[in-house]
């Protein structure tokens, strides 16, 4: 008897479901990194590619935004983060002097 047998397919389905999401949110770290030093646009943050990750660091759950702004201050992109959180977080509020 031959001890042929098909490798299963569902560990791919998986890498190729949960690969790309992960890499993304990954890359969002170096992208604010690279943002503070001028080597990407800081648009491309807040209204480009990096749109739905800067949403999610803004507006999403907190254990998502702490996550995500923990892995941004690793990759060394902290300040530009929060220089462009600033203004989105404070859009409404009104200056009191």
């Amino acid at each position: 008897m031959s001890d042929d047998r098909k490798t299963p397919a569902w560990p791919w389905i998986v890498a190729l479901l949960i690969g790309p999401p992960v890499l993304y949110v990954a890359s969002f770290g170096l992208a604010c990194a690279l943002a503070e030093h001028d080597v990407l646009p800081v648009s491309l943050l807040t209204r480009g590619f990096f749109r739905p990750c800067f949403a999610l660091v803004t507006d999403g759950p907190t254990p998502a935004r702490t996550v995500i702004a923990a892995w941004v201050k690793c990759c060394g992109g902290s300040y530009i983060l929060a220089e462009v959180i600033a203004p989105k977080r404070f859009e409404y509020h009104p200056v009191k002097m």
